[in-house]
């Protein structure tokens, strides 16, 4: 009965240790932003923009969002793994800025990104729009996260379909750097942190079995 009651109750205090320990939040893991340069031209016939990163570590609920003008325009984005050349997600966003209104631009939600290096390639699939840029930037980079370009232009890209699911042909060789964009994201919990939730349950249901009443 004692070793019951001392297994259940570490298992409680294991509970609340973790379940009072911080949560992950969702934190900035690339912000490129500064003074607008004028941006870089994205057209349906030819031209498309692309950041490529890496990160050591896994992401949920990843938001890619870039400033975005001189639309109106709809288009598709792709989440493409550099190390495999695979699409790992695509999506369509849409560009409602017209002139030089600089508006930040939802572009691509992905719910779960590996550690990896990876590129964000941005087409048009309807109209053109300006991808802005800035020549005095501000960087800021998460725990891990390394940005390899800031910013490259093609002007030898397919264009996509309005509901492509892999991105198309492109040849990104324009040094155009520093497109503004902010990519946020939620750490996946720490093995440790799982760990201690497993225990805590295996101590508890240990100290349960051994105070449970006999029967027969």
């Amino acid at each position: 009965m004692y070793l019951s009651g001392r297994l259940a109750a570490a298992g409680r205090l294991l509970l609340c240790v973790v379940a009072c320990a911080p949560l992950c939040c969702a934190g900035t893991l690339i912000s490129i932003t500064g003074a607008p340069n004028g941006g870089f031209t994205i057209s349906k016939s030819y031209s498309a923009g692309e950041v490529t990163f890496s990160t050591n570590s896994s992401y949920n609920n990843v938001l890619f969002s870039g400033v975005m003008d001189q639309g109106p325009s709809t288009g598709r984005v792709f989440l493409v793994n550099l190390g495999t050349g695979v699409t790992v997600a695509a999506g369509s966003y849409s560009v409602t800025a017209s002139g030089n209104s600089n508006q930040m631009t939802s572009l691509l939600t992905v719910s779960a990104m590996y550690a990896g290096s990876y590129a964000l390639e941005v087409f048009t699939a309807s109209g053109n729009f300006n991808w802005e840029g800035t020549n005095s930037p501000t960087i800021t980079t998460g725990t891990g996260v390394t940005l390899i370009s800031p910013g490259r232009g093609s002007v030898d890209a397919s264009a996509p379909t309005a509901s492509s699911t892999v991105a198309p042909a492109a040849d990104f060789t324009i040094g155009f750097n520093n497109f503004e964009m902010i990519m946020t994201g939620v750490p996946e919990p720490p093995p440790i942190r799982l760990c201690a939730i497993g225990l805590a349950g295996i101590l508890c249901l240990a100290g349960w079995r051994r105070h449970r009443p006999q029967t027969g």
